[in-house]
């Protein structure tokens, strides 16, 4: 969390169930309550990727996909930039007469741009690629194809983002957050297009990050990955170490240790206390040969949500049972129930 929110590299990269999403959450709300920073978090869905892959990856010729796809993102980034300022500073801007300008200056161009839309980032994202797939569907030819590009950028998009760049040099920081681009992206299943999408994406940000220091304003990008994802990204990329990463790696006993205490404090179990003293007043200490602790951690790959879970499990089983506190006999019942989750989850991925 802390080097993500220093800036310090563009990936974070994790297993399932590491926290990546927490991190999201983490440096949304620490940067999002402040006037002198912009922050888009967006968090697409699956089903668009695929759409995506119909529109364009499935007609375009591999010499025309990667540019059309990074100019594809370039527009969806700028338009996101100019709806979040237009729904997010309306009050600022009408505390100052220099800012309101420029603030009207990109509402009155993103409205009157083809990129305008309602609803939620997932809804718009599938918006515009159902209009690129109607423009391509127009196209006769292969030859005709390569105009996809030229849909991307009809209209004023570039006075849109002269106009959005102008506005933001006001802003001291300017983030963009993206999880969930490999939802639902299988383990072993992720195919050379589906990283081409991530790779454009990476180039997009890279290029607005450079117009945007241009204009002196500081811009910083941060894309959550699963861990088998980054790896596919790697053996794609030639260039591999043009984005940094900041790996999640859950390997150390004693941080989820530490993980409990801080959650049993902020619960209100006890107003101060060590590990000891808190998994004691919850759960027996001793599992069979074990130690309760031990005995959880060993089932759950070393994965924070997945020890959690179990631990919910457990805390429901004794009070279903009528008991003061986990006993072992619970945790035997405990573990029997998150096996069930873990095999229904496994299933259904596979």
């Amino acid at each position: 969390y802390y080097q993500a929110i220093k800036g310090h590299a563009r990936l974070v990269v994790g297993r399932k169930g590491c926290g990546k999403t927490a991190v999201f959450y983490g440096v949304r709300d620490s940067l999002g309550n402040r006037h002198t920073h912009l922050i888009l978090d967006l968090k697409p869905e699956g089903h668009q990727f695929t759409r995506l892959r119909e529109v364009m990856l499935d007609k375009l010729s591999p010499g025309f996909q990667e540019h059309t796809l990074t100019a594809f993102w370039n527009t969806i980034l700028l338009a996101e930039l100019a709806h979040k300022i237009m729904t997010s500073d309306e009050h600022l801007a009408y505390r100052d007469a220099e800012l309101y300008d420029k603030y009207q200056e990109v509402v009155s161009f993103y409205r009157e741009s083809w990129l305008a839309d309602e609803g939620d980032f997932s809804e718009r994202l599938l918006s515009q690629v159902e209009r690129v797939a109607t423009e391509a569907e127009a196209l006769k030819n292969t030859n005709e194809l390569s105009k996809l590009t030229e849909t991307l950028f009809k209209g004023d998009i570039k006075k849109l983002s002269d106009a959005v760049a102008s506005y933001l040099e006001h802003k001291s920081e300017v983030w963009l957050l993206v999880d969930n681009l490999d939802k639902s992206w299988p383990v072993r299943g992720a195919s050379s297009q589906d990283i081409l999408i991530l790779r454009t994406l990476l180039d997009a940000t890279r290029k607005l990050q450079q117009e945007l220091e241009k204009r002196h304003v500081s811009f910083h990008c941060l894309v959550f990955l699963r861990n088998d994802i980054f790896e596919h990204l790697l053996r794609e990329t030639s260039d591999k170490g043009k984005d940094t990463e900041i790996a999640l790696d859950w390997s150390d006993p004693q941080l989820f240790r530490e993980m409990f205490r801080l959650r049993g404090l902020a619960s209100g179990l006890l107003e101060n206390g060590n590990f000891d003293e808190l998994w004691g007043a919850i759960i027996t200490p001793n599992a069979g040969t074990q130690h309760s602790f031990t005995y959880i951690l060993d089932r759950t790959l070393m994965r924070p949500r997945d020890f959690l879970m179990f631990v919910q499990r457990a805390i429901e089983v004794a009070i279903n049972r009528g008991h003061a506190k986990v006993g072992e006999d619970d945790l035997v019942q405990a573990e029997k129930l998150y096996s069930n989750d873990m095999l229904k989850s496994t299933a259904a991925e596979l």
